[in-house]
């Protein structure tokens, strides 16, 4: 765990890793920048979960990311909004051995 004044950054990261586990915490701020991001994964042999939040102000992006994978499964989600190109997308997708769903919910462009 580390914070900085001077630079205006905080940063925390948790990792904990044994043969067969890996978890991982990562949540950083730099305000000079603008920056804001969380990340968290959680990795076993069989699964991966993934969650990424990532806002930045000076490009006016603001993007959300979820995943989860398991051998036979994968599920993902991923928000996005930019102003200064006004785009907003959200995307929705499943995926199994034998079939494939995918839903674009709202698509501005």
């Amino acid at each position: 765990i580390s914070l900085r004044v001077p630079t205006h950054v905080l940063s925390v990261t948790i990792s904990l890793r044994v043969p067969t586990h890996v978890l991982s915490v990562a949540i950083s701020l730099r305000v000079p920048t603008h920056v804001l991001s969380v990340a968290i994964s959680l990795r076993v042999p069989t699964h991966v979960l993934s969650v990424a939040i990532s806002l930045r102000v000076p490009t006016h992006v603001l993007s959300v990311a979820i995943s989860l994978r398991v051998p036979t499964h994968v599920l993902s989600v991923a928000v996005s909004l930019r102003v200064p190109t006004h785009v907003l997308s959200v995307t929705i997708s499943l995926r199994v051995p034998t079939h494939v769903l995918t839903q674009t919910l709202l698509h501005l462009n």
